[in-house]
């Protein structure tokens, strides 16, 4: 396989989907898809959630944990939002849902290959963060409060760089505690879903 090639597995059901998938990689050199004898490491799986989507998203990030592919994208016939969020979670680069247009697989092809492109070159930026979860048991045992404080203890540090504090619940209370307010929110993202791309 020349060297500016990437391997790239379809799994998924959707006929509609993948037709779109393997055309627009057989179009496109840097594209070599695989078949289901070929054992080699993917460069890319595209992945479509099942019955048990809770497998597949602990399947994901096994897979990337692992290093045994390069990067996921993630499909669903559902438009059960809370998929969206679940698949950033788990670390897929990209989520599809049942209306997905062309275009919108060539944009996210085109940005795998812009980042798998830097990774080659070895200009991919260092990873020198951190991420740190917070998580309560239920609501209401200060779990916001913590998270909010160890967030601010960061950003005061003298050697700090950037600290960012996220909230995944979608009706958090960030925003009260650092009395500020957010001119965007998870909630954004749920009543425009059809238009989430990485400029959105």
């Amino acid at each position: 396989m020349p060297a500016g090639m990437y391997r790239i597995r379809i799994q998924i059901e959707n006929r509609l989907l993948r037709r779109q998938f393997e055309e627009i990689a057989a179009k496109n050199s840097d594209f070599l898809i695989q078949d289901d004898n070929d054992t080699q490491r993917s460069d890319l799986l595209v992945l479509e959630l099942n019955e048990s989507p809770d497998h597949t998203f602990e399947l994901v990030q096994t897979l990337l944990n692992n290093d045994e592919v390069g990067e996921i994208f993630l499909a669903s016939e559902s438009t059960d939002q809370n998929f969206l969020i679940r698949a950033m979670r788990s670390g897929a680069r990209e989520f599809f849902g049942p209306y997905t247009e062309e275009k919108d697989v060539l944009e996210a092809l085109e940005r795998f290959v812009a980042r798998q492109s830097r990774v080659r070159a070895g200009d991919a930026p260092s990873r020198t963060s951190q991420i740190i979860s917070v998580m309560g048991s239920k609501g209401g045992v200060g779990t916001t409060t913590i998270a909010v404080n160890l967030a601010v203890s960061l950003a005061t540090r003298k050697n700090k760089q950037s600290v960012a504090l996220l909230d995944m619940n979608l009706f958090g209370d960030i925003p009260l505690f650092l009395e500020i307010d957010p001119s965007y929110s998870w909630r954004e993202i749920t009543k425009n879903i059809s238009r989430l791309d990485s400029t959105f």
